[in-house]
């Protein structure tokens, strides 16, 4: 919004643009865009370190991979681990499991009896 009021600010007021996107014109003062570049950075930071990891182990889990990170590097860039996870699935970098199903029945196990009964 900073960007578009740069563009406009002589023809729109700051309240104006504010009521057109439906926020207040104190978060468009206390938004910090310091704080943003870092949350940033520090996303593509995270998203570097699991493609380096999953270079290496293209199976291991975010789970392990939020472990390593920790014990690495947790103290200077702490990153939650709900946090950890989504910028993962935002990247499309979640691995998928192959979900078990059942078995219920054994087709080949029913054919190998009539199999013998004939014999």
């Amino acid at each position: 919004m900073r960007i578009l009021h740069a563009q406009t600010g002589r023809t729109h007021s700051v309240s104006g643009m504010c009521g057109l996107l439906g926020t207040s014109r104190q978060a468009y003062y206390k938004k910090d865009d310091l704080k943003c570049m870092v949350t940033y950075a520090l996303e593509e930071f995270v998203v570097q370190f699991a493609k380096e990891v999953r270079a290496k182990d293209p199976g291991i889990g975010g789970k392990k991979i939020w472990h390593m990170y920790m014990q690495g590097l947790g103290r200077q860039y702490g990153i939650g681990r709900d946090r950890f996870y989504a910028i993962l699935d935002g990247h499309g970098m979640k691995l998928t499991q192959k979900r078990r199903k059942p078995r219920t029945s054994r087709v080949t196990h029913c054919q190998s009896q009539e199999e013998h009964r004939d014999k």
